[in-house]
């Protein structure tokens, strides 16, 4: 019996246990369960935020398929060249879903519904047949035309007209373009520096802006070199075509002329020309020959200086060890240049005789004035004299003398305007 109630007492306590823990769990299993239905709930929150932004995206962008108004964009003037083409840029919308280019149809017209453009070309006017072509996809609202080999009569302004077949009609009349006839094309802009560097690499650009995309203008140069060709699109109706020229000149390219021709499509041309101005490329050269020319001249001028004073040293010499120490080296060179004077005076003539340039300098009196000193012989002495035939003249010393009475001076005053007659060898032997 002590077994039996000890098994029990043993089984009531298991029990009681059990039913203590399950009191004990039951609050923690409903939090969790509360825990687990906010996270559901936040994540449900989520969810929808993300679907009612994607409803709003999907909206906006499906707004301008789902509601849209008849419009279109076009450029307001143009200017189209004679013989080359013209693209007219063109974008249109319309109301309701979008739909395929086969869905659509669209016409080029004239202000006075003359049809350049329609996709049964029986409907085209004959000054267009041919010529016209909508280069634009219609399905993704591009409605831009080309018309070829443009005429002087073709000037004014074209419209679009867009047809949904089983349904709407509209022609874009207020949105049109206006385009004017150029008989001749703009000349090609060129771009470089001032000057190019002998053996420095020198760019050259040569734009020119044109109405044609489909048919771009050729750019070709005079000059050899690596050419570059970029196409632009500016917008409006105006594209750009621009070449570079790129290449390294040499010294003989200085005063060349390079020229940037341009052939647009229906064969009018047109050209730019620059001239180039290559400065020498820096080099000893430079400043070799300068330096080379100033020292040669320099040792040139200073061996004839050399050789002159080696020449003349002697003579010199001579003439100061003659005795008349005050005889300067002016008053020498004016006698050496006295005896060499073409333009020496001859007795009888009116023409005074010039005064040479040392002359003017020499302080020494008249070194051919007549000998003053008189040798005197006895009377017994007899000379023999030989009677020459001679043409009757004054004799120098008796005119010398009277000159000298009459003009004030002495004997002992020189005078450099004398002439020595005996140099001219004109009276004989006496």
């Amino acid at each position: 019996m002590r077994g039996i109630r000890g098994g029990g007492n043993v089984v009531a306590a298991a029990v009681a246990e059990k039913s203590s823990s399950d009191f004990t769990s039951a609050p923690l299993k409903r939090t969790k369960l509360q825990d687990r239905r906010r996270v559901f709930e936040q994540q449900n929150m989520e969810l929808l935020t993300r679907l009612a932004l994607f409803s709003v995206s999907l909206q906006a962008f499906l707004a301008p398929a789902l509601a849209g108004d008849w419009k279109a964009e076009v450029p307001d003037e143009m200017n189209a060249l004679t013989s080359s083409c013209l693209v007219i840029p063109c974008t249109f919308s319309y109301p309701g879903q979008l739909k395929s280019t086969s869905q659509l149809r669209g016409i080029w017209l004239t202000k006075s519904n003359v049809i350049v453009y329609h996709e049964d070309s029986t409907q085209v006017d004959d000054n267009f047949r041919g010529r016209t072509t909508l280069l634009g996809q219609l399905g993704s609202k591009n409605c831009t035309l080309e018309i070829d080999e443009f005429k002087d009569h073709d000037a004014g302004s074209y419209c679009f007209r867009i047809e949904i077949p089983g349904d709407e009609k509209f022609s874009y009349k207020d949105q049109c373009a206006t385009v004017s006839v150029v008989d001749l094309p703009e000349e090609p802009k060129l771009h470089h520096e001032e000057k190019a560097f002998e053996g420095e690499s020198f760019v050259i650009s040569c734009t020119v802006t044109h109405t044609c995309p489909a048919h771009m203008p050729v750019l070709t140069w005079s000059h050899n070199g690596k050419t570059m060709t970029r196409y632009t699109n500016h917008g409006r109706g105006r594209w750009e075509v621009q070449s570079t020229l790129t290449f390294i000149p040499q010294e003989q390219d200085d005063d060349l002329d390079i020229i940037c021709s341009t052939q647009f499509h229906g064969g009018l041309k047109a050209e730019k020309k620059m001239n180039l101005r290559v400065k020498p490329k820096g080099n000893l050269l430079h400043i070799i020959i300068p330096v080379s020319a100033v020292v040669g001249t320099a040792a040139l001028f200073g061996g004839l200086s050399f050789l002159m004073i080696r020449k003349y040293k002697k003579h010199i010499a001579e003439l100061q060890t003659r005795g008349d120490n005050s005889a300067s080296v002016w008053s020498r060179l004016s006698r050496f240049s006295r005896r060499r004077s073409p333009h020496r005076n001859v007795v009888g003539t009116s023409q005074p005789e010039r005064r040479s340039f040392w002359g003017r300098f020499s302080s020494r009196g008249n070194p051919y004035m007549a000998d003053r000193n008189v040798n005197y012989r006895v009377n017994n002495e007899t000379v023999n004299v030989k009677t020459i035939s001679k043409p009757r003249f004054p004799s120098p010393e008796s005119n010398r003398k009277a000159d000298l009475m009459s003009s004030g001076k002495g004997f002992d005053e020189p005078d450099d305007d004398y002439v020595n007659s005996a140099e001219l060898n004109i009276y004989g032997n006496m």
